[in-house]
């Protein structure tokens, strides 16, 4: 049976590595298919300022997303909606929910640790290596979390107040979306669970062995604007050419938003 996934590709990361960055990259490519109009995107340096907010904690609301109807899987812990689906049932949802996208040349973000059987496409995998975990969890700490008070954390990812109005629809419509707001005994215990030894952080710091992963990227290449070396792996490992004035921009702008944290990071 042919997959209709065959032709997709899965950006993986931990959440807060610039996942989504690197699919607007691949993007720039014109085998793949785009997230966005052309018209939207002809200013793309005006583009990336307005999803790229210097501001993180406008980050969630801003950033760009995918417009597939894709709600027959989950891309992020804990959900395992879509997990053990077969590749008829994929395909069935695909037709049934994206006739539009049917042979498309696709990227997708993919921030879980298990890779589902059903996908038949190539993975291109983000490494939060040692010199950038600190920028990771000072990141996820600015975009993902909001503390009520010393006890108290505001999952935001979860929050649909956080997301933009299209997104919180979606969100709202979902059984299986654990508390937004939590509580922990101190801070560490917070760091612990959900970066120190966090599942996602922990297997994304090692290169996968799985026969899909066709490249491996080094968060900390992405910090210090290795551009050239980033664009040549996913051309190299991915069969196509970037147009790499485009790219530069989108770096660029990746650089400008995160500028304080990378600061403090050389301080």
């Amino acid at each position: 049976m042919h997959n209709l996934t065959a032709n997709w590709t899965w950006v993986t990361y931990a959440s807060g590595a610039a996942g989504k960055m690197i699919c607007n990259i691949i993007q720039q490519s014109k085998k793949y298919d785009k997230w966005y109009d052309d018209s939207e995107t002809q200013d793309l340096d005006s583009f990336c300022k307005s999803t790229m907010p210097t501001d993180l904690q406008k980050h969630l609301r801003q950033e760009i997303n995918q417009p597939y109807k894709l709600h027959w899987y989950s891309r992020e812990m804990p959900y395992t909606r879509g997990d053990d689906l077969t590749v008829e049932q994929v395909n069935n949802n695909i037709e049934t929910h994206n006739k539009n996208i049917h042979g498309k040349q696709l990227v997708l973000p993919f921030t879980k640790i298990v890779y589902p059987k059903w996908f038949g496409g190539n993975i291109v995998q983000i490494i939060n290596d040692q010199p950038s975990l600190n920028f990771l969890k000072a990141r996820r700490d600015e975009i993902f979390y909001k503390w009520i008070d010393d006890h108290k954390v505001n999952f935001l990812m979860r929050d649909p107040n956080y997301h933009a109005p299209k997104l919180r629809t979606l969100m709202k419509s979902f059984t299986d979306t654990p508390p937004n707001i939590v509580s922990y005994k101190s801070k560490q215990d917070f760091y612990n669970e959900n970066f120190y030894h966090n599942k996602e952080i922990l297997f994304y710091s090692k290169t996968s062995t799985d026969h899909r992963v066709v490249a491996h990227i080094n968060l900390s290449d992405i910090m210090q604007n290795n551009y050239k070396l980033i664009i040549q792996q996913l051309e190299q490992s991915l069969q196509i050419d970037i147009d790499k004035s485009r790219a530069i921009i989108i770096f660029n702008n990746w650089q400008q938003q995160n500028k304080k944290l990378l600061e403090k990071m050389g301080e």
